[in-house]
């Protein structure tokens, strides 16, 4: 395992080589241990329970969107950035205090471990981003060690989980597209958006609304140059989820492996705030996941902590 985790490693090193274009580097955690409202021995420990992501932002476009990226060549400001972003998501089902075996009903357990790359097509009304993601599920995707490393730096709070369910080995894929808009309203930033996903990891149609709010608010997505001002961002957002798959949920796609029904409908809501200063960027967001299978009674709720450091 140690081998296995040594070779992910020099993968990731190798994606995310630093290049003379390259303008950030954010890191990503979300777990339902950041839900800081809750007492520590209250936190669920289930569904999504931890996820990170290493991303890297370029200037351009990447190379597969080249003849296709949606920048109007007529002179309008079209600003193109791509990202290269490394991520495990890690899902666990819902088990009693102390019971390692699941609840019946529950979702499987699984891992996925993921790379991806997309562009952003952004102008000061509207933002497009296209994206292909890769990755695999199963014990290649590390989940299991990786939890039970964390697990045990604090095993009082913790639930001992029985891997035994985890969905198996598959590679997956996806493909993504979304867009948002933008209008502000007496210091407001409305953001609609809709989009949608297809593939093995995910598929489906989404759409919705954020607003936000602050201080010395920046634009939401266009480059802007560093400042020595304090930047208070309060953001938050609802989605509307129409999902035909979901790898974790519906299993793996070529061969047999534990499942659950899939509600059609999802509604994830967040709400959230950052603070930028300099090149330094912090944010806290907390999420709220509606059922997303039909065993499942009750929300979800977990949270993100991101760092950001700009280059340029």
């Amino acid at each position: 395992m140690i081998r296995l985790a040594g070779k992910w490693a020099a993968l990731i090193l190798a994606f995310g080589v630093a290049l003379p274009a390259q303008t950030a580097v954010r890191v990503r955690a979300d777990n339902d241990a950041f839900n800081f409202w809750k007492a520590p021995y209250d936190r669920p420990d289930e569904e999504y329970s931890s996820g990170v992501r290493l991303a890297f932002d370029y200037d351009g476009p990447v190379t597969w969107m080249k003849q296709y990226h949606l920048c109007d060549p007529r002179g309008e400001v079209c600003i193109q950035q791509h990202t290269r972003t490394v991520g495990q998501d890690i899902y666990t089902a819902a088990r009693h205090i102390g019971d390692p075996i699941a609840q019946p009903g529950a979702r499987p357990d699984a891992g996925i471990l993921w790379v991806q790359e997309s562009e952003r097509d952004a102008r000061p009304y509207r933002l497009d981003e296209a994206s292909i993601t890769l990755g695999v599920t199963g014990k290649p995707s590390l989940a299991e060690p990786l939890q039970k490393f964390f697990h045990g730096l604090s095993p009082r709070f913790q639930r001992p989980v029985d891997w035994s369910r985890q969905i198996p080995f598959e590679p997956a894929f996806g493909a993504s597209y979304d867009r948002h808009a933008l209008t502000e309203y007496h210091g407001v930033q409305l953001m609609p958006h809709g989009g949608g996903a297809l593939g093995s990891l995910l598929t489906e149609v989404r759409g919705g609304a954020g607003v936000r709010g602050g201080w010395n608010l920046a634009h939401p997505w266009m480059p802007t140059e560093v400042s020595s001002r304090v930047e208070l961002a309060f953001f938050g957002d609802v989605t509307l989820r129409g999902v035909i798959r979901d790898e974790t949920l519906t299993g793996d796609l070529f061969r047999r492996s534990e499942r659950v029904a899939l509600k059609p409908l999802v509604t994830e809501g967040l709400i959230g705030l950052s603070v930028r200063h300099g090149r330094a960027l912090m944010s806290y967001v907390a999420h709220s996941n509606s059922p997303e299978y039909k065993t499942r009674v009750g929300s979800h709720e977990w949270s993100t902590i991101q760092i950001e450091w700009r280059l340029q």
